[in-house]
C-alpha cells in the first residue's frame, strides 16, 4: 500500500509549505493515475447525522487526520500509487481544514453558499428544505411539533424552509392527522411559523395540494394504507378518473365534473391568499407523488375524454388554471413554485418532453422555479432511489431547454456532489428532506467540508457568537470531540 504524508507549516494557507513523502510497498506496482475529487471521509459520511448517501466506487481516499508536533498534518491512504501534485495537495487538505477555495482562485467561493434572489426575496444560500408530511395537524392545525421541526432548520442554516403540503380543502389531505389551509383558523396557526422563520433570517414557503385518490390513508407508520370506507374519518376521494392506485389504496375515486373542477381551482386560489396573509414569501403548487395535479397530467391516471383529458394540452388544462388562480392572488414581487412529476419510472407515463413542454407554457404566466420531482402514479414504478441525485439530470434539460430556474430532490446528502450540480449549472437549489432532520445544521457540516472560511456565521447570534469565538468546537466537521470519541470507540 502506498502512504502519503504531507505535513503543512506556517500559519496562513498561501505561506504553507507542504513535504509530501511516497513509501510504496514492494508488493504493488506503480502506476499513473488521476486523483479522484477529494471527498468527505466515509468515515464521516456514513454517520447516520449526515444523512444516507450512497457508497463510492473502489479506488476513493481513505483518510485520518493526525497531529504532529503540535502542528496540524493529514495522512492519506492511497489503494494505488497516484502522481499528487502541490495543488491537488493543498486543495485537498483545504477540505478538511476550511481553507476556501478563494485561496487558489482569487475570487471564487463555493456555488452552494452563493445568494439567489428570485423576484424580492433573497434567499442567503442554495439550500432548502423540502416540504415533509409530519402527520401531526389534528383538525389540519399545525403545531408546536411544526414550530419545532421547521424552526431548527431555519436556525440550522437553510435559506428556504417549505412547510409541508397544506390541504385545500379537508377531501384534498392524505391522512386525518394533516396539515390543511381551508380555513382561516389554520392559517393564524401557519403564520407563527412563517413569522419564526423569518426571525433567523431563512425565508418562509409553504406547499399548496390536494392529494387525490391518494388521500384518506392511515400514518405510513400505520401502514398508509386507505381507510375502509365504513370508517367514521373516511371520505370520498375524486381523481380525474374512476381508477383505483392499486396496492394499499384500492379504493376507487370519483372522476371529478366540472363543477368539482371548478370548485378545486378555487380553493387553490383560496388556500393562495390565507398563505400570503399568514406571511408566506415563497409558494409552491404540488403537482407530483401522484397527487391530484399529477394524476391530471399522467396518462397513467388520467382516462377522461373531455377537455381535461387525452393529449399533452388536456392533460395539463387544469394545471395551468390552477396555476393561473393562485398567481391571480399572489404578491407579483414573491416567487411562486411548482413541483413536477416529470417521470413516473414506469412505462406508459408523462415525458421529461412534456414537463418541459409545462414548464414553457407555465413561465409567461409567472412561474418562477421547477421543483424537479418524481410522478408517483404507478405502483409498478421502477424508481433507483439508491442512485445518487437521480432526478437531478431532468432538472438540468429544464432548466436549460425551458429556461426557469430548478430545484432537484432525492439522495442529494453529500455536500461534494450538491456543490458540484449547483456550480455546473445543473440545478439552482439543493432541496433536502431526510439529511436536514437526521442533521438540522447540515448546512454548517457543508461550509466545512466545502472549505467555507466563517461556516457559523450563518447561525443565529446566539449561536455563531460562541461557536465562532471557540474554535475547538469545529473539530470533527463540527460535531465536536464527543461524537470523534464515540465514532473511534465504535471503530475498536
Amino acid at each position: 500500500m502506498l502512504r502519503a504524508s504531507a505535513i503543512f507549516f506556517g500559519q496562513e494557507p498561501m505561506s504553507r509549505v507542504c513535504i509530501v513523502a511516497l513509501v510504496m510497498s514492494p508488493t504493488l506496482s506503480a502506476r499513473p493515475a488521476s486523483l479522484r475529487a477529494a471527498r468527505c471521509p466515509e468515515s464521516v459520511r456514513a454517520r447516520p447525522e449526515f444523512g444516507r448517501v450512497p457508497s463510492k466506487a473502489k479506488g476513493s481516499l481513505g483518510l485520518e487526520q493526525v497531529i504532529t508536533g503540535g502542528q496540524l498534518g493529514i495522512r492519506l491512504l492511497v489503494p494505488q500509487l497516484y502522481w499528487l501534485n502541490f495543488e491537488q495537495i493543498a486543495r485537498f487538505s483545504g477540505r478538511m481544514f476550511g481553507w476556501t477555495e478563494r485561496a487558489w482562485r482569487a475570487g471564487t467561493m463555493s456555488s452552494l453558499f452563493s445568494e439567489l434572489r428570485v423576484r424580492d426575496v433573497t434567499l442567503r444560500n442554495r439550500i432548502a428544505v423540502s416540504p415533509m408530511t409530519q402527520f401531526s395537524s389534528p383538525d389540519g392545525l399545525v403545531n408546536d411539533w411544526h414550530l419545532v421541526h421547521l424552526g431548527s432548520k431555519a436556525a440550522g442554516g437553510a435559506a428556504l424552509v417549505v412547510v409541508e403540503q397544506a390541504a385545500v380543502s379537508p377531501e384534498g389531505r392524505m391522512s386525518t392527522q394533516c396539515a390543511g389551509i381551508w380555513n382561516d383558523e389554520q392559517g393564524e396557526a401557519l403564520a407563527r411559523i412563517a413569522r419564526f422563520v423569518s426571525t433567523v433570517g431563512a425565508v418562509p414557503g409553504i406547499q399548496l395540494g390536494h392529494t387525490g385518490r391518494r388521500g384518506c390513508v392511515e400514518p405510513p407508520w400505520k401502514g398508509g394504507g386507505h381507510l375502509p370506507e365504513d370508517h367514521p374519518d373516511a371520505w370520498e376521494m375524486i381523481g380525474p378518473s374512476a381508477d383505483a392506485f392499486g396496492g394499499v389504496m384500492p379504493r376507487i375515486p370519483r372522476a371529478m365534473t366540472h363543477d368539482d373542477i371548478a370548485t378545486v381551482t378555487r380553493q387553490y386560489a383560496e388556500a393562495a391568499r390565507r398563505a400570503r396573509d399568514a406571511g408566506f414569501q415563497w409558494l409552491e403548487i404540488h403537482c407530483a407523488h401522484g397527487f391530484l395535479l399529477s394524476s391530471f397530467f399522467s396518462p397513467l391516471a388520467n382516462r377522461r375524454t373531455d377537455e381535461y383529458g387525452g393529449d399533452f394540452a388536456g392533460r395539463s388544462r387544469l394545471l395551468v388554471e390552477v396555476f393561473e388562480a393562485v398567481r391571480s392572488e399572489w404578491p407579483e414581487r414573491l416567487p411562486l413554485s411548482m413541483r413536477f412529476g416529470v417521470t413516473e419510472f414506469a412505462p406508459g407515463g408523462q415525458t421529461i418532453d412534456e414537463s418541459v413542454e409545462l414548464a414553457r407554457l407555465l413561465a409567461p404566466r409567472g412561474l418562477d422555479l421547477v421543483d424537479v420531482s418524481f410522478g408517483g402514479n404507478s405502483g409498478r414504478a421502477q424508481t433507483p432511489w439508491d442512485e445518487e441525485g437521480f432526478m437531478v439530470p431532468a432538472a438540468q434539460r429544464i432548466r436549460k431547454e425551458a429556461g426557469v430556474l430548478t430545484a432537484a430532490n432525492w439522495n442529494l446528502a453529500d455536500p461534494v456532489f450538491a456543490e458540484s450540480i449547483v456550480r455546473e449549472g445543473q440545478v439552482d437549489i439543493v432541496m433536502l428532506g431526510r439529511p436536514m432532520l437526521a442533521n438540522p445544521h447540515w448546512p454548517v457540516y457543508a461550509a466545512m467540508v466545502l472549505g467555507e472560511a466563517r461556516p457559523y456565521d450563518m447561525l443565529p447570534v446566539q449561536f455563531k457568537t460562541w461557536l465562532n469565538k471557540y474554535q475547538r468546537s469545529r473539530v470533527n466537521n463540527g460535531f465536536g470531540h464527543v461524537v470523534a470519541d464515540a465514532a473511534s470507540k465504535a471503530a475498536e
